[in-house]
């Protein structure tokens, strides 16, 4: 069953209880928030349980990178809400990507509109993951200011996971194997990605979620007539 509800969890940092000032009102904001999220998501073969793969992938990337539990927990609590950007603005009918895209970004995912969003629910650091998991390493086209390591940790990892799912997990008939997804990763080396993440992309290749390209059997090949 996805754990898309915040549970308490005593061996790492707590949501408020509702005894606490204002943490009922964050517990039921972020209950909201998820049920839009997975509701969004549930249209489309693509997206669906997307956030959660993404938050999944993040948290194993963290992990490696040598993240407290915490931290970890406060990842996942980002990343379950990272296209609050997308649900919220996307119109109905829209997909979830161009095929082919490579998981390059969705146009109609707003990260500024999805951060104003997720700020009524997540802490200020999980705020500026989202506002810019969808920036590029070398800075190319953006528009916040911020580039390389000046970008939040949290937000480079959930960047790469997310264009990692979008391609494993694309446009029917245009998803990638779990080797071209990190050959992919590896082509955006110190350009869209952070070097350092995908340097643990590449330790964990082995162990990275495959997806329907992966599952499908090789295709015979007949020798040709002698």
């Amino acid at each position: 069953m996805i754990d898309w509800f915040p549970t308490p969890n005593p061996n790492v940092h707590p949501l408020p209880g509702p005894a606490e000032a204002g943490g009922l009102a964050r517990w039921q904001a972020l209950i909201n928030l998820r049920h839009v999220a997975r509701s969004t998501e549930s249209a489309d073969r693509s997206t669906r349980g997307h956030s959660e793969r993404v938050a999944t992938l993040s948290v194993m990337i963290a992990s490696e990178a040598g993240w407290y539990a915490a931290d970890r927990h406060a990842l996942r609590e980002a990343a379950l809400l990272h296209d609050l950007g997308r649900v919220c603005s996307a119109p109905a009918e829209a997909g979830p990507h161009e095929p082919g895209a490579l998981g390059h970004d969705d146009p109609a995912n707003d990260p500024e509109l999805g951060a104003q969003i997720a700020s009524v629910a997540l802490e200020p650091r999980q705020v500026s993951w989202i506002r810019h998991h969808r920036a590029r390493w070398d800075g190319a086209g953006s528009t916040g200011g911020l580039k390389g390591p000046h970008l939040p940790d949290g937000a480079l990892i959930i960047g790469l996971s997310d264009a990692y799912d979008r391609m494993v997990v694309g446009a029917e008939g245009d998803e990638l194997t779990r080797a071209d997804a990190v050959v992919e990763c590896m082509r955006g080396y110190g350009k869209r990605f952070a070097p350092w993440v995908v340097d643990i992309v590449m330790d964990l290749a082995d162990d990275l979620p495959t997806g329907p390209a992966d599952e499908r059997p090789d295709v015979l090949r007949l020798a040709p007539a002698a």
